[in-house]
């Protein structure tokens, strides 16, 4: 796999991170600006 630092997920309609987030090792920088989905869930899971 290629190897890259930064990844700009801003903007989706992410709903949720999968857990083979962890094997980009080399990530440094992940932008979630304005993923309105992803924080509804986490607030929703934390409630």
């Amino acid at each position: 796999m290629e190897m890259f630092s930064d990844l700009d997920l801003s903007g989706t309609t992410l709903m949720e991170l999968p857990s083979s987030i962890g094997n980009l090792i080399g990530l440094e920088d992940l932008s979630l600006n304005n993923v309105k989905t992803l924080f509804a869930f986490l607030i929703a899971f934390i409630n």
